[in-house]
Protein backbone atom coordinates (compact mmCIF):
# COMPACT_ATOMS: atom_id res chain seq x y z
CA UNK A 1 0.00 0.00 0.00
CA UNK A 2 2.77 2.50 0.49
CA UNK A 3 4.24 1.76 -2.25
CA UNK A 4 1.63 2.16 -4.22
CA UNK A 5 1.08 5.59 -2.61
CA UNK A 6 4.70 6.32 -3.52
CA UNK A 7 4.30 5.53 -7.02
CA UNK A 8 1.09 8.01 -6.67
CA UNK A 9 2.80 11.09 -5.76
CA UNK A 10 5.74 10.77 -7.69
CA UNK A 11 3.74 10.63 -10.77
CA UNK A 12 2.10 13.64 -10.11
CA UNK A 13 4.80 15.39 -9.16
CA UNK A 14 6.54 14.69 -11.85
CA UNK A 15 3.43 15.70 -14.04
CA UNK A 16 2.71 18.85 -12.07
CA UNK A 17 6.78 19.56 -13.04
CA UNK A 18 6.14 18.92 -16.66
CA UNK A 19 3.22 21.18 -16.79
CA UNK A 20 5.04 23.93 -15.43
CA UNK A 21 8.38 23.70 -17.37
CA UNK A 22 6.21 23.96 -20.50
CA UNK A 23 3.50 26.32 -19.45
CA UNK A 24 4.68 28.75 -22.13
CA UNK A 25 4.97 25.89 -24.98
CA UNK A 26 1.98 27.13 -27.09
CA UNK A 27 1.71 23.48 -28.51
CA UNK A 28 0.60 23.01 -24.75
CA UNK A 29 -2.46 25.63 -25.16
CA UNK A 30 -6.52 24.08 -26.61
CA UNK A 31 -6.21 23.93 -30.35
CA UNK A 32 -9.20 26.42 -31.16
CA UNK A 33 -8.09 29.42 -28.40
CA UNK A 34 -8.30 32.61 -29.92
CA UNK A 35 -6.26 35.68 -28.47
CA UNK A 36 -5.94 39.05 -29.37
CA UNK A 37 -3.78 40.14 -31.77
CA UNK A 38 -0.21 41.89 -30.41
CA UNK A 39 0.59 45.46 -31.00
CA UNK A 40 3.65 45.07 -32.81
CA UNK A 41 2.00 42.21 -35.38
CA UNK A 42 -1.07 44.28 -35.80
CA UNK A 43 0.91 47.56 -36.60
CA UNK A 44 3.22 45.23 -39.66
CA UNK A 45 -0.38 43.57 -40.85
CA UNK A 46 -1.33 48.02 -41.49
CA UNK A 47 1.82 48.44 -43.06
CA UNK A 48 1.60 45.78 -45.41
CA UNK A 49 -2.50 46.64 -46.10
CA UNK A 50 -1.47 50.84 -46.71
CA UNK A 51 1.08 49.64 -49.62
CA UNK A 52 -1.67 47.96 -51.20
CA UNK A 53 -4.69 50.22 -49.97
CA UNK A 54 -3.49 53.61 -49.76
CA UNK A 55 -7.29 54.60 -48.94
CA UNK A 56 -6.68 52.97 -45.55
CA UNK A 57 -4.77 55.91 -44.12
CA UNK A 58 -7.64 57.39 -43.51
CA UNK A 59 -9.13 54.94 -40.60
CA UNK A 60 -8.11 55.77 -37.15
CA UNK A 61 -7.18 52.28 -37.15
CA UNK A 62 -7.77 48.69 -35.83
CA UNK A 63 -11.49 48.33 -34.55
CA UNK A 64 -10.96 44.05 -33.87
CA UNK A 65 -8.40 41.21 -34.10
CA UNK A 66 -7.90 38.01 -32.93
CA UNK A 67 -5.50 35.06 -34.06
CA UNK A 68 -6.58 31.84 -34.14
CA UNK A 69 -4.25 29.29 -34.19
CA UNK A 70 -4.57 25.47 -35.76
CA UNK A 71 -3.18 22.46 -35.86
CA UNK A 72 -1.68 20.46 -32.81
CA UNK A 73 0.92 21.18 -32.07
CA UNK A 74 0.34 25.06 -34.01
CA UNK A 75 1.69 24.86 -37.48
CA UNK A 76 -0.63 27.62 -38.39
CA UNK A 77 -2.30 30.85 -37.37
CA UNK A 78 -5.10 32.81 -38.91
CA UNK A 79 -6.46 36.47 -38.14
CA UNK A 80 -9.42 38.41 -38.46
CA UNK A 81 -8.41 42.15 -38.58
CA UNK A 82 -11.27 44.85 -38.63
CA UNK A 83 -10.10 48.37 -39.43
CA UNK A 84 -12.48 51.59 -38.08
CA UNK A 85 -14.27 53.12 -41.61
CA UNK A 86 -12.17 54.84 -43.57
CA UNK A 87 -14.72 56.32 -45.84
CA UNK A 88 -18.31 57.68 -45.77
CA UNK A 89 -20.72 57.64 -48.92
CA UNK A 90 -24.43 58.86 -48.56
CA UNK A 91 -24.67 57.21 -45.30
CA UNK A 92 -22.99 54.53 -45.84
CA UNK A 93 -19.16 53.86 -44.14
CA UNK A 94 -16.88 51.82 -45.29
CA UNK A 95 -14.29 49.82 -43.71
CA UNK A 96 -11.80 47.07 -44.28
CA UNK A 97 -11.33 43.42 -42.88
CA UNK A 98 -8.71 41.85 -43.66
CA UNK A 99 -7.93 37.93 -43.37
CA UNK A 100 -4.54 37.11 -42.26
CA UNK A 101 -2.06 33.92 -42.39
CA UNK A 102 0.99 32.72 -41.04
CA UNK A 103 3.16 29.86 -40.81
CA UNK A 104 4.90 29.31 -37.50
CA UNK A 105 8.08 30.10 -36.32
CA UNK A 106 7.66 32.80 -39.40
CA UNK A 107 6.22 36.35 -37.38
CA UNK A 108 4.92 37.78 -40.72
CA UNK A 109 1.26 37.95 -41.61
CA UNK A 110 -0.01 37.81 -45.67
CA UNK A 111 -3.43 39.15 -46.11
CA UNK A 112 -4.25 37.86 -49.20
CA UNK A 113 -8.00 38.29 -48.48
CA UNK A 114 -9.40 41.76 -48.22
CA UNK A 115 -12.95 43.42 -48.74
CA UNK A 116 -14.92 46.36 -47.46
CA UNK A 117 -17.32 46.22 -44.52
CA UNK A 118 -20.67 48.57 -44.95
CA UNK A 119 -21.91 50.43 -41.93
CA UNK A 120 -25.32 52.13 -42.28
CA UNK A 121 -27.33 53.46 -39.57
CA UNK A 122 -31.11 54.81 -40.40
CA UNK A 123 -32.66 57.85 -38.36
CA UNK A 124 -35.32 55.72 -36.86
CA UNK A 125 -31.67 53.51 -35.29
CA UNK A 126 -29.93 54.13 -32.68
CA UNK A 127 -26.99 52.33 -33.48
CA UNK A 128 -25.43 51.38 -37.33
CA UNK A 129 -25.80 47.95 -38.46
CA UNK A 130 -23.70 46.00 -41.17
CA UNK A 131 -24.24 45.85 -44.31
CA UNK A 132 -23.89 42.70 -46.69
CA UNK A 133 -23.41 42.20 -50.24
CA UNK A 134 -23.26 45.22 -52.87
CA UNK A 135 -26.11 47.98 -51.90
CA UNK A 136 -26.84 50.70 -54.18
CA UNK A 137 -28.45 53.59 -51.89
CA UNK A 138 -30.66 56.21 -53.59
CA UNK A 139 -32.49 52.89 -54.85
CA UNK A 140 -32.76 50.78 -51.78
CA UNK A 141 -33.79 53.56 -49.03
CA UNK A 142 -37.28 53.46 -50.08
CA UNK A 143 -37.60 50.08 -49.16
CA UNK A 144 -35.95 50.11 -45.85
CA UNK A 145 -38.07 52.69 -44.97
CA UNK A 146 -40.86 50.95 -45.74
CA UNK A 147 -39.53 47.94 -43.95
CA UNK A 148 -38.59 49.33 -41.05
Amino acid sequence: MAAQLLRFLLVSASVLVWAVARADDPSDRACDESVPLPEDERQQITLSLLERYPQLASSPGVKAAETLPSGCPYTTAGTVVIFYPHSEHHGIKEAFEALCGREYPNKTWTCDHVTIRRYLQLVSQDFEVRVKGEMDFPRYVGHLRATI
